[in-house]
């Protein structure tokens, strides 16, 4: 049976889930771009219930976040998507994904949230793209979207050179 747990440690304590996400974060970086955030980010996450992860046998099978960036408005950088063995994950892994998103999907929706986030995987865009967001170049961002880029931009590791050939995700709250 699959757990979904969200912002609860009876499974696994946090510091374990702490490590195992950021393990799997820095596994999954090898494939595809993923930002791997800190522990402290991650702990600080969960707490404060933005982290998501799904965990079956005391293992975190995927994981994903929301991370303000900005109170008023309230906009979130939707990101780290990670999943275990995400060389070649299994059918479970690759279902752990789908609820993770579902579950991030129910609460921006629930609670009207806005957010930008950049990704070249089909399944994220499509996930971006059901609840709302506009798909937009770098350029096109900046233009119609320049404090949500600046904020994303702030937040990243990387330099703007990095982000100028990417495809951006940007939903307003309604």
């Amino acid at each position: 049976m699959i757990a979904i747990v969200e912002n609860k440690r009876e499974e696994m304590k946090t510091d374990k889930i702490v490590k195992a996400i950021r393990e799997q974060q820095i596994e999954c970086s090898k494939y595809v771009y993923i930002e791997v955030l800190s522990e402290e980010e991650i702990e600080k996450l969960l707490l404060e219930g933005n982290y998501f992860y799904c965990e079956e046998n005391s293992k975190i099978l995927a994981s994903g976040y929301m991370k303000p960036l900005l109170t008023k408005p309230l906009i979130y950088r939707v990101g780290g998507l990670s999943i275990l063995n995400s060389k070649s994950p299994s059918l479970t892994e690759k279902k752990a994904v789908v609820r993770v998103l579902v579950k991030l999907q129910t609460y921006i929706l629930k609670h009207n949230i806005a957010f930008i986030m950049q990704t070249a995987t089909n399944s994220i865009e499509s996930f971006a793209i059901n609840i709302g967001a506009k798909k937009l170049p770098f350029e096109e961002c900046l233009e119609q979207y320049p404090l949500y880029l600046k904020l994303y931009l702030d937040d990243s590791v990387e330099d703007i050179e990095f982000y100028k050939s990417k495809i951006f995700y940007v939903r307003e709250a309604r």
